[in-house]
This record gives C-alpha cells, structure tokens and sequence, in this order.
C-alpha cells in the first residue's frame, strides 16, 4: 500500500507511518506499475496546489482513489516529466481550476477530467530526453552527496561510542598511540559550579542571544522585552547549559558548551561555569556522547510538564570518564576535523539542491 511524500515520493504506508492507515480490502484501490504518476492533490504548507510523484521504488503498488493516477503517453519522456511536476511550471493553469472555497480539509477539489485539461508546454521529444538526462544527473549527485553525510554522521556515532568508556569501564576501545593510562572518572563538580552571571551591566544585547538546543546564536533574539535582557544569563566560552527538550536522541534533554562566543541565554535554562581549565572541544564531543549522558541524565533529571527538569545537585554529583589532557586535545581534534567534513557535505548538498531549484524555474515553461 503507498502514499504520497513530497521528499520520498510514492512510498510503502508502513515504512513511511510506521503503521498502516489503508483498509485491509484494497479491491477498489488503483493499482500502479513502475513509472506511473500519482497526483496527491491535498494541500500543505510548502504545496498548495499538492505533489505529483513517480513510482520509483517498487515493481507495483496499490494506491488509494482519492489519488489522480496517469501514465505518461509514448512522446512524453517520463524523466523529463518527473521534472517538469518538481516544478511550478504545472501550477498556473491548476491554480485557475481550485479556489479557495472548494478545498475540504487540505484536498483540492479537482476531478481527473479537470486535471487532465490543464494545458502544459512540451519541447521536442530529443530535447524532453536531454532535460530529462540532465536532472537525473543532478539527483544522482544531490544522492551520493546524501550518502556521503549519512555515512560521515554513523562514523561519528561509531567514534563516539568506541572513543570513550562505557559506564563499567576505565578506558575506551579505540585509541590514538601511546596513551595507554586508565581514564579517570571525575564528580562534575570538581571541575563545574553553577553559573549565576546575569547581564546586569548590559554587556551584551539581542544579538549575542544564544539558542542552546542548536548552540547557535540569534542575532534577532527570542523575542523578549529589552528590559529583560538583565535578567539574562551571560554564558561564556566553556560555560555548560542544559536544555530539557525531550526527543529521540536525547530522551532525557541534553547538555552543551558554549564554543560559539559569549552572549545571553534565557534564564529558564541552568548553566555552569568551569572551576579550572578545560579543553572545551573535547567538552563539547563528551557532552554530545548519548552513550555516556543518557544514563548521566537519567539519574539527575526530573520529568516536567513541557522538558525535563535538571536537579542540580545530583547533575554534579555525577562522575564522567576524563582522560590526560593531552589525549582531550587529539580526541577533540579529531571529532572537530569530522565535524567540518559533515559541514562541507551539508554544504555541498545545500549547492546541489539550490542548482537544482535554480534549473528547474529556468528549463520549465
């Protein structure tokens, strides 16, 4: 059974759901071949007019009615169509068939017959084949630019978890040569106390206001009133805050290190301040380590209405796993240098989509 995703395409309902929301009885429910087109005409934030999509994935597949389903005729090139349907060149006359009064909950009021009257501009079919080429060309870079990343952010999560001790044990699996000393395990309070500075002296204003779940500053701001950029919390470089936002990766909220800059965080957020020197990149990567902070949460945080609550005292009696110094450094050197090859990956992606977005408005009439 599918449905229609605008980033998956035409999809298996289990895979995309997790569950399946179709009838066990899909006697009545179309059924597409590979190559087909589906037109999913139910209306979204960033698809007003809805999403058509090819059956790329599977052999065949069933496909509810509410779906306007097609074939593209023998001088048609389907890749060349697939295309022009990512495009807004569709839209015009479309739009003119749909208004504003004939939606039902999101779904587009528009039958196959109406669809189907909808005038559309084709080149020769040569042409429609060298369109066609190219934009498959781009998705296959944009994919492999999307692998690339996958696989650079599971390498991550495999260093993570073989670079640092596990709760039972004094060192980790994988190591850089010649450290060979048993990591310590340190109470956080040895080395952190609570972090009470406020911006009371207007050091910094709304553009030093930092997000602590992206650990990115906000050159707008939060929205808050200017007068109550006082009552901010300064956080510097090496201060440590938690955020309790629950989710997937960090069930528990999660704790981070300023090595942006020093600015401003709401003071609803609990922060800390280093008592010594830290190496901070290697801070910031054992802070990020789930395998390690989970169970570290789980016994110092408190469940909330909307996040989990912190309790401070047990959060600095926690003990951490703490290696030499000079082991700190190459193990944060290592996962920055990861860190700025997952970065030129996202960027490249972030190319590949804008050349892409940039040729589809260029090549589609």
């Amino acid at each position: 059974m599918l449905t229609a995703s605008a980033e998956a395409g035409l999809i298996d309902q289990q895979e995309y759901f997790q569950k399946r929301v179709a009838s066990h009885n899909l006697s009545h429910y179309y059924l597409l071949e590979r190559g087909d087109f589906a037109y999913n005409h139910s209306s979204s934030g960033n698809a007003v007019l809805g999403i058509i999509k090819r059956l790329d994935a599977y052999d065949s597949g069933c496909l509810s009615t509410l779906y306007i389903v097609f074939h593209p005729k023998r001088d048609i090139d389907s890749d060349y169509l697939l295309h022009y349907f990512e495009s807004s060149a569709w839209h015009g006359d479309v739009a003119g068939m749909v208004t504003e009064g004939a939606r039902n909950h999101g779904l587009l009021n528009i039958s196959p017959d109406t669809f189907f009257t909808a005038r559309c501009s084709f080149p020769s079919l040569p042409e429609q084949r060298r369109i066609g080429k190219f934009f498959i060309i781009l998705d296959n870079l944009i994919a492999a630019a999307e692998r690339q990343e996958a696989l650079l952010r599971q390498k991550k999560q495999a260093y993570l978890q073989l670079m640092f001790p596990q709760e039972s044990e004094t060192e980790p699996q994988l190591r850089f040569s010649g450290f060979n000393d048993a990591w310590k395990r340190i109470a956080l309070r040895s080395v952190l106390k609570i972090n009470e500075e406020r911006n009371t002296a207007s050091e910094f204003g709304f553009d030093k206001t930092i997000s602590v779940s992206t650990m990115r500053f906000k050159p707008e701001g939060n929205g808050a009133a200017h007068a109550s950029l006082e009552t901010y919390r300064v956080l510097r470089v090496g201060d440590v805050a938690f955020e309790g936002n629950r989710h997937k990766e960090y069930p528990y909220g999660h704790v981070v290190i300023n090595d942006i800059g020093d600015g401003l965080m709401s003071s609803r957020f609990r922060s800390f301040r280093p008592t010594q020197l830290i190496c901070v990149p290697f801070w910031k990567y054992l802070l990020q380590n789930r395998y390690i902070m989970t169970p570290l949460l789980l016994r110092s945080t408190m469940r909330g209405t909307l996040m989990n609550e912190l309790v401070v005292d047990d959060f600095l009696k926690q003990r951490t796993p703490m290696p030499s110094l000079q082991e700190q450094l190459e193990i944060g050197d290592f996962f920055e240098t990861l860190d700025r090859l997952i970065e030129n990956a996202e960027g490249r992606i972030a190319q590949l989509r804008k050349m892409k977005s940039s040729y589809l408005q260029k090549l589609f009439v």
